[in-house]
């Protein structure tokens, strides 16, 4: 199924037509899953990773109790 056509891409050296809805790993290491667009032809798409814990962001309440915490003062000098 590989051929020479497709070896000197970035993504897998398969066509994406013949692998619908599969994950391959690509000519330069990055994983790739094959999706339809909008008329229905398949291309390789990276797999983007998502972040599943983001970090929350810091409120007033949370900056003062860590200057407490630390022994800062609100301008950001050491006590």
């Amino acid at each position: 199924m590989q051929t020479r056509k497709y070896a000197f891409r970035n993504s897998p050296p398969y066509p994406a037509n013949q692998c619908k809805s599969m994950k391959k790993r690509g000519n330069d290491g990055m994983m790739y899953v094959s999706q339809a667009d909008k008329n229905g032809v398949y291309k390789w798409a990276p797999v983007t990773k998502t972040l599943k814990n983001k970090a929350a962001k810091a409120t007033s309440k949370d900056i003062q109790m860590l200057a407490k915490k630390y022994m800062v003062s609100p301008s950001g000098s050491t006590k």
